[in-house]
């Protein structure tokens, strides 16, 4: 090898390293970004003080009467979701009593009504997965790109912020929900949706949480799958509810049998078993009494 070859050589491994050593510090940025965004959060997360009641996952199932189950419907259905109090076309001006105004729904989380109010108003609720790291505010924002690279705050973060498919009520009204999150390889986001892919840990971790400022939720985990982007069945705008499920049973790496009476909410992020491989965690959603309090803490 000539000198000149040397030389080169030695300054193509310089470059190789100082590459390296960037995206290492730039991934490191990044991480404690996150982290930082994640202990600003930390104040808003439910505790005994908060309101009284106690914080954490409905790791035993209570048992809640049929009343408490969503009314359903399709996930792009959004006609619940505006004209609470307004007379139908029929009735208008034509001296029929004017419909009542609605009362408004109680605000049973105050501390996510605080988030709201103090952080952002795009915050749909709180997000909590038994046996994992995620547990994270998530939004609604009318599109899938606002918060791919943005924090809660709305600053520029590649961790980006979990976030809701646009097409699905914002509050959780419809049959088929999907958040959204970033597969981050420290774990955070949605990174430690994988854990789900291993039988035992599946097995052992059945229980998450949903806060918003009018409700509390309890999920029952029942599938993790790995699928392609392009998923009908899982990204598609319109769901039905049997074939949905006959679907998901066949499909799914580790299952158990759902209430296929209920609503269903996807938690999905990037996979890399093949192009364009997705992960999904799937769980049955119902709404708890406002006055519920977990009895595991």
């Amino acid at each position: 090898m000539t000198r000149m070859k040397r030389i080169m050589l030695i300054i193509s491994l310089i470059a190789v390293i100082c590459r390296g050593g960037y995206e290492l510090r730039g991934a490191a940025g990044q991480y404690t970004h996150e982290a930082r965004v994640k202990e600003g959060m930390s104040a808003y997360r439910l505790t005994p003080e908060a309101d009284g009641s106690r914080p954490g996952l409905t790791l035993a199932k209570p048992e809640i009467a049929p009343a408490w189950l969503h009314a359903g419907g399709s996930f792009g259905d959004c006609s619940a979701l505006g004209g609470l109090g307004s007379p139908t076309a029929a009735e208008s001006g034509h001296g029929v009593a004017p419909v009542p105004v609605a009362t408004p729904a109680p605000v049973v989380n105050p501390h996510i009504a605080a988030l709201q109010d103090e952080v952002n108003e795009d915050i749909a609720g709180w997000l909590t997965v038994a046996g994992t790291r995620i547990d994270y505010p998530f939004v609604w924002a009318g599109d899938h790109e606002t918060y791919l690279d943005r924090d809660v705050y709305g600053s520029y973060a590649k961790a980006g912020t979990l976030f809701m498919d646009y097409r699905c009520p914002a509050d959780l009204s419809g049959f088929y929900t999907i958040i959204y999150g970033h597969h981050m390889k420290n774990g955070s986001m949605f990174g430690d949706l994988k854990l789900f892919a291993d039988e035992g840990f599946f097995e052992a971790n059945p229980r998450g949480e949903i806060r918003t400022k009018h409700h509390t939720y309890s999920l029952d985990i029942f599938a993790w799958l790995i699928v392609r982007a392009d998923d009908e069945m899982v990204y598609g705008a319109y769901p039905e509810r049997s074939r949905y499920y006959d679907y998901i049973e066949a499909n799914a790496v580790n299952y158990r049998e759902p209430d296929r009476d209920r609503d269903v909410i996807a938690l999905s992020t990037c996979a890399y078993e093949f192009a364009d491989a997705r992960m999904v965690l799937l769980a049955n959603i119902y709404v708890l009494p406002n006055d519920w309090i977990n009895p595991n803490f």
